[in-house]
């Protein structure tokens, strides 16, 4: 019996029940009585927010986690490189415009944050293997009540413009030394703005076509291995609104990936993507996926469900 795809995206494209919901929302709910009972926390503009799949509401089964920043916001790391393409190589450069724009040096470091946000999540989880600090972020691992999370321990960041005003992220230092720049509520902003202009089909598409990867996956299929969540998250927002919206799910499906196929040749416009912020290039520096992956996995994605046209 052939399968019945259209069923089978609109159920894709619904979100986690209400069950996995109320453990995600309990989960974020403990981090936040975790971090607001720290005193070593407690003199410091401390911000914790929901990010990421979870925030916005683009999750699927496979990675109902939580992702949840910590953010101290009365310390910041400063980038002038809009101001001065020099700025990030030169000391002297970088001296001056910090004094033009009366930044100081703070006394507070993020190594000693991320300590001070480990210390917290352990008080109240407990030690490992309840949390576990990797590179990047805290795991925390699943129990009866509580989802898997993974908590980033993030200063302020400020991309600096001439007149002195910045655009606010957030930057952390992973545990190998490399710093990290996101835009959690550029893209959370986008998302809900884009997801409103396709009459709510953004969202239903990024969980449809995420959950076809992940099955996809499952079977073997090599070309969706190098393809990550958020990734496919940035990919569907970069598809023109005239995509979807259409009648069934399987149009609005066929339209997004011929649209990524035609996009990601050598001869597309993929190359002057950028992520959802709307802040990052999706393509340009490193990153850790390519134009052709891209390219491979909407063609195959094409072939296994069996669009002909």
């Amino acid at each position: 019996m052939d399968r019945d795809w259209e069923d089978q995206f609109r159920t894709w494209a619904r979100p986690p029940g209400s069950a996995e919901q109320t453990k995600m929302e309990n989960t974020e709910s403990q981090i936040r009585a975790a971090i607001k009972a720290s005193t070593a926390l407690a003199s410091h503009d401390i911000q914790v927010a929901a990010q990421g799949s979870y925030r916005n509401l683009t999750h699927v089964p496979r990675e109902s986690d939580v992702d949840i920043r910590v953010v101290c916001r009365d310390v910041f790391f400063s980038d002038f490189q809009f101001v001065d393409s020099t700025a990030r190589s030169d000391t002297a450069v970088r001296d001056r415009l910090r004094t033009r724009f009366g930044v100081s040096v703070a006394t507070y470091t993020y190594d000693q944050f991320r300590d001070d946000v480990g210390a917290a999540l352990v008080a109240r989880f407990g030690p490992p293997p309840s949390v576990e600090p990797g590179d990047k972020a805290f795991g925390i691992r699943e129990t009866r009540y509580f989802v898997d999370a993974d908590v980033i321990a993030a200063l302020q960041h400020r991309r600096f413009a001439n007149d002195g005003t910045y655009n606010e992220g957030v930057e952390f230092i992973t545990r190998k030394g490399k710093h990290i720049v996101n835009w959690p509520e550029q893209q959370y902003r986008n998302g809900v703005a884009k997801n409103q202009a396709t009459g709510e089909r953004f969202k239903a598409m990024v969980r449809t076509v995420k959950s076809l990867r992940n099955e996809m996956d499952d079977r073997k299929v090599p070309a969706a291995a190098p393809i990550p969540s958020f990734l496919i998250e940035c990919l569907v927002w970069n598809v023109p609104n005239s995509k979807f919206n259409h009648g069934t799910y399987s149009e609005d499906v066929k339209e997004v990936l011929r649209f990524l196929y035609l996009a990601s040749k050598p001869d597309g416009t993929c190359g002057e993507w950028h992520e959802e912020s709307d802040l990052k290039w999706l393509f340009k520096g490193d990153k850790g996926w390519t134009r052709a992956q891209v390219n491979t996995f909407a063609l195959a994605a094409w072939g296994y469900v069996g669009f002909t046209n």
